[in-house]
């Protein structure tokens, strides 16, 4: 699914009336009902409503949310300015409530309203639509909402947010449920945007598919069908060999649960044999843990020294629980020189690349896996969502390698200019182990032929669905890394049936 700006969304807008054709009102209209239908689903019959209308076409989706809450039965209240207006579709909607003899109330209103327990406002100021600091009254109205405690339904976008910039400096409403108009907005995957977004849900307008198709985005967010369509059938006379061969040169002492963890993440994404580098002080625990793996020792006890003979390797994964002696940022380097095989760098290999500043040994054929904390000591990027996709996608098409920043919403950049958002994946996730469970699983698809692209896609979508099927059994807080890997399987799986 493409994400376009609020810009493009607009230009959708005008297509979609000139070509289904439709009126804009009735446009509107299908807007409002979509969010009016989830609203009475999700809140109980005789819910108090307080709609928010700014003046501009949110305000007018506002207004005909309100009326048709009304016509619902469902006590609703308005708050809106009579002057100003900017919208022809705001002013008929505003003509449509005073029909029903509604009482129109103003923005003061609202800030001088004791709001009581149980109602639930809805914010329909500004959407995308705000391109300029909120002041005055309705500044005013959102600093009440946002003392209210209240649950606040905004309409596609918590207003005062911007849709494709970061918002600074600037007064936001926090929401708790966001209904996104459409297709996604950037803002709304954007890490520093959470504690304003809530839970957000996407409600398809049927906008005409005709501009989509023809224009140009470099966000998408990844869906089911992409991921099957990359998915490769499995030969039912194949061997271990036709599956490939990764190795993965991990761990330290103390740190051998994370190459446990992406070996076995590796395997259970279908490799057909594994070579696990690692001390020799990590081979019982290898062995013990997981006896399909072939162990490479090192001479070392306690850590890597010395880069293995690479024949017959299809793929190779560095960075789980490394550690940063000197010895192993040799081995790491030696990574970095082992061109042309596949690489994925990970955890203590960033830290060694970003330490040493060897960024400019990364080249095709490489993926990163940084979540946010080593994307800075990577790149010294911005500390917003915006900066950092932006800097992840001038490296990625500079030196040709595929950047996935971790986290919610992971995002992947690629040499060829295009960002993947994941849908997939929740909190439960966020526990040690979980990102050496990725890079195990696209170690494996790339020893099994998928370019680094589609491996990297296939690895960050079926690695969170894997999580939500964990999350589905036993809840978020108690879920672990292990558990995750267990139902890598059922993911590959469920990508299939559905």
């Amino acid at each position: 699914m493409k994400i376009f700006t609020a810009e493009q969304i607009r230009a959708w807008d005008h297509y979609t009336i000139q070509h289904e054709p439709i009126s804009s009102i009735d446009l509107m209209e299908r807007a409002a009902k979509a969010s009016t239908d989830h609203i009475l689903k999700n809140f109980p019959r005789g819910t108090p409503f307080h709609v928010l209308c700014g003046p501009g076409n949110n305000g007018g989706d506002g207004l005909a949310i309100a009326r048709l809450l009304f016509e619902a039965g469902q006590p609703v209240i308005v708050y809106v300015s009579e002057e100003g207006s900017t919208s022809e579709d705001h002013r008929t909607n505003l003509t449509r409530w005073k029909d029903l003899h509604a009482l129109i109330n103003k923005p003061d209103d609202f800030v001088a309203q004791t709001l009581t327990e149980g109602c639930v406002i809805i914010d329909a100021l500004f959407g995308t639509g705000n391109l300029r600091s909120i002041k005055g009254s309705y500044a005013e109205m959102i600093n009440h909402v946002n003392r209210s405690g209240l649950q606040v339904v905004s309409i596609d976008l918590p207003s005062g947010m911007r849709a494709d910039e970061p918002t600074i400096d600037q007064v936001i409403v926090k929401a708790t449920i966001t209904l996104t108009l459409g297709c996604w907005k950037l803002a709304l995957l954007m890490p520093e945007n959470g504690p304003f977004i809530g839970e957000v849900h996407l409600l398809p307008l049927g906008l005409h598919p005709g501009y989509a198709s023809a224009s140009h985005t470099p966000f998408q967010m990844m869906e089911t069908e992409d991921i099957r369509s990359l998915l490769q059938p499995r030969d039912p006379f194949a061997h271990k060999g036709t599956f490939g061969t990764a190795m993965l040169l991990a761990g330290s002492k103390n740190m051998m649960g994370a190459a446990l963890l992406s070996a076995t993440g590796c395997l259970r994404s279908g490799a057909g044999k594994l070579i696990c580098r690692i001390s020799t002080g990590g081979m019982l625990a290898m062995q013990t843990g997981l006896p399909e793996a072939i162990c490479s020792p090192d001479p070392d006890p306690d850590h890597l020294t010395v880069f293995p003979e690479l024949g017959g390797v299809d793929a190779i994964g560095i960075g789980p629980g490394l550690g940063q002696q000197p010895e192993t940022d040799e081995v790491v380097w030696h990574a970095l020189e082992a061109s042309p095989v596949p690489r994925i760098f990970d955890a203590d290999a960033l830290n060694t690349i970003a330490r040493k500043g060897w960024h400019d040994k990364l080249s095709r054929n490489c993926a990163i896996t940084p979540h946010i904390g080593e994307f800075h000591r990577l790149f010294h990027a911005e500390q917003n969502g915006f900066s950092r996709i932006k800097t992840a996608m001038e490296f990625s098409t500079a030196r040709e390698v595929c950047v996935i920043i971790k986290g919610r919403y992971s995002f992947l950049s690629t040499p060829g200019g295009q960002g993947y958002f994941n849908p997939t994946g929740n909190p439960g996730m966020a526990k040690a182990g979980s990102g050496d469970v990725l890079t195990g699983m696209i170690l494996a698809l790339l020893a099994q032929k998928y370019s680094v692209d589609a491996a990297c896609r296939m690895a960050m979508y079926l690695h969170g669905l894997a999580g939500d099927l964990t999350r589905n059994d036993m809840g978020e807080a108690g879920m672990l890394a292990s558990d995750l890997v267990l139902r890598i399987g059922k993911a590959f799986g469920a990508i299939l049936r559905t």
